[in-house]
């Protein structure tokens, strides 16, 4: 946007500035007019939502010539309108009850030049949140991959073991299971001790 376009905007907002409460009001008025459905997007009370508003405007348009150092915040504040349910379509209806309401409040003196100058400040806004907002969709969407954990192998993995089924784990006898083994054999015992083996 361009240094006088920008000293254009913030000449304009102080003029509505001693009626910004007026504006704000408008805007809303407009908005729900406009677009019923997005009414549930906001509080039953808009008390301290018409002055945050009225806060945010004040501060973009007297800094549009600064958008660099906007440009976290206004980012931020992307991400966090889509927790309250915003979506892209939203942005333009926002945008044109944002412009008729600032026009509304200059009265003669919103010529076709300043509304080209607002459209553009705003739909620097708008690129800024909306890029907020994509990418924390992407960070949401990123997945730790989790750590595999190495599994012990049964000594044992055949059915035919009455025992480890009845047990409902692995083998953990190996030798003694012959049934797994298909055999039928008893294991052979140990010697005790003192004597020999036969």
């Amino acid at each position: 946007m361009e240094l006088q376009a920008c000293q254009r905007v913030a000449a304009s907002f102080e003029r509505i500035a001693e009626k910004l409460d007026e504006t704000v009001e408008g805007f809303y008025r407009r908005l729900f007019e406009r677009q019923p459905q997005v009414r549930a997007l906001f509080p039953t009370d808009m008390a301290r939502q018409r002055e945050h508003l009225g806060a945010s405007l004040a501060i973009v348009a007297r800094n549009m010539i600064h958008l660099d150092i906007l440009r976290e915040p206004l980012m931020l504040l992307g991400a966090q309108h889509v927790l309250f349910g915003a979506r892209p379509e939203h942005y333009p209806v926002v945008r044109d009850a944002m412009l008729d309401s600032i026009g509304a409040s200059l009265g003669d003196a919103w010529t076709d030049q300043l509304r080209q100058d607002w459209l553009e400040a705003l739909n620097d806004v708008i690129a800024l949140m909306l890029r907020g907002a994509v990418t924390a969709a992407i960070d949401a969407a990123v997945v730790v991959p989790r750590r595999r954990t190495r599994l012990r192998r049964s000594a044992c993995t055949s059915r035919r073991c009455g025992t480890c089924r009845a047990r409902g784990r692995g083998c953990s006898h190996r030798r003694v299971c012959t049934r797994a083994r298909g055999g039928s054999r008893s294991p052979a015992r140990r010697p005790s001790r003192g004597r020999s083996a036969a």
